[in-house]
């Protein structure tokens, strides 16, 4: 009974994960992951529909409207209705064509062939957005899968310290106290809470990559993140002056450029709008059957712009008022952009420094530390709980290099995205071996 409730499970656990989506469990490199968020992108079709539809409407602003047609049968004499009684009775038709004031039609066309050379702008910019959102989940993932490394690696080597500790005790061959035994037992418990933690937020992680990665909810379920690239050095970053090449700010000076077009369109009604009617009357024969001559009538349609003040020129105002506000929030942009990434450049800095620093000074001390502790111990010159200290001090200065090691990323991935220099196009980075990789060899 029991074995086919657990049957039952697992089909049930079967479906809902293909329900759910497909699960794939390959190793995942931070430059696959974001190749494949850019692939299955969906704003990116959007966008180009968008600007297609733009084109299109430049197009279509850009052509003189339909003409008019008008029939008409008139002056018919209302006692009898008769076509021959009266010279003035006729069927007429009418053609008439509008002409747009000025040369707004121009102007609409231009303004939207403007609107739709954002677009291109605005995919780079979300390109580098998707990169920048990417990035930081997998270095949240790379960072959780490490930390549950080190963490492994340092527990199972208490383990066995609290398991030698415990036999000594046993025999009373060295100084251990039982008390020193139970105070590693609790630190063993805590890791196992911080380990259980740490996992929590790695299949957290890897769900929310699920959005980037796939269509149809695929999960990165129980794949390995590999590959933590290797970091320029902070003299070959960007300088902050390279925002004002952003294709966020480059699409604002097309926003820019679009209602100065508009400014344009709007003076266009100081100018008259025009029309021309052609009009041909057909009249039958009189009551003698004499013939009489048909009509032939043309005539022109203006309009008088007089009356300015509370039309036109709050128009052309209001025109000139948009343009001045987007080139203040173009000012606020650069300003903003240029400041963050200012930012970015002094923290990536320091970080490199402090990476430079756990690397070559502080862990190599720590180490020294555990290894010099363990020694005393063994030689009846220093306890147990010394020794447990130690190894707990290795475990964090790992743990804080690696976090270190992850924000110099992170803070990356914020400059690439402020300077425009994409993950994928910069020539700077070269694959290297993970924290963990190196670590073990620290030992």
């Amino acid at each position: 009974m029991m074995s086919l409730k657990l049957s039952s499970a697992r089909w049930v656990s079967l479906a809902v994960l293909t329900l759910s989506g497909h699960v794939f469990s390959s190793e995942l490199t931070l430059n696959q992951a974001v190749e494949r968020a850019l692939e299955r992108d969906l704003w990116h079709n959007s966008s180009a529909q968008r600007e297609q539809a733009l084109i299109d409407r430049a197009e279509s602003s850009g052509s003189l409207p339909d003409p008019s047609v008008t029939l008409t049968a008139g002056n018919f004499p209302v006692d009898t209705f008769d076509i021959q009684q009266e010279p003035m009775t006729q069927l007429s038709v009418a053609v008439t064509q509008m002409f747009p004031r000025g040369d707004s039609r121009a102007l609409s066309a231009q303004k939207n062939r403007e609107l739709s050379s954002q677009q291109p702008l605005l995919r780079q910019d979300r390109s580098l957005k998707v990169e920048q959102a990417v990035t930081g989940l997998w270095l949240q993932g790379y960072e959780a899968q490490e930390s549950i490394k080190l963490m492994e690696q340092e527990r199972d080597l208490l383990r066995q310290l609290v398991d030698a500790a415990r036999a000594g005790y046993a025999s009373g061959l060295n100084n251990t106290r039982q008390q020193d035994v139970v105070e590693a037992n609790v630190e063993l418990i805590r890791r196992e809470d911080r380990l259980a933690e740490l996992r929590q937020a790695l299949a957290v992680t890897r769900q929310q990559l699920g959005e980037w990665l796939s269509e149809s909810g695929e999960v990165f379920e129980s794949g390995q993140f590999v590959g933590l690239p290797k970091g320029p050095t902070p003299d070959q970053l960007p300088t902050a002056e390279t925002v004002i090449q952003h294709p966020q700010v480059l699409a604002f000076e097309r926003r820019i450029q679009s209602s100065e077009t508009g400014e344009a369109l709007a003076r266009q009604s100081y100018r008259p709008a025009w029309g021309l009617t052609a009009k041909y009357g057909y009249r039958d024969d009189d009551l003698m059957g004499n013939n009489r001559a048909d009509l032939m009538s043309v005539g022109v349609t203006f309009d008088l712009p007089l009356f300015t003040g509370n039309r036109q020129d709050r128009e052309v105002s209001a025109a000139v008022a948009d343009t001045e506000a987007l080139r203040t929030e173009k000012t606020l942009l650069l300003r903003r952009m240029r400041s963050a990434l200012s930012a970015a450049l002094t923290e990536y800095a320091y970080l490199y420094e402090r990476k430079t620093f756990y690397q070559q000074q502080l862990l190599p001390q720590v180490q020294e530390q555990a290894s010099a502790a363990l020694s005393a111990y063994h030689s009846d010159r220093g306890d147990f709980p010394s020794v447990v200290k130690a190894r707990t001090s290795v475990l964090n200065t790992r743990l804080a290099r690696l976090k270190i090691e992850t924000s110099l990323h992170r803070t990356l991935a914020d400059i690439r995205y402020l300077s425009a220099t994409g993950l994928l196009s910069a020539e700077s980075l070269t694959s290297g071996s993970s924290s963990t990789g190196e670590l073990k060899n620290e030992k």
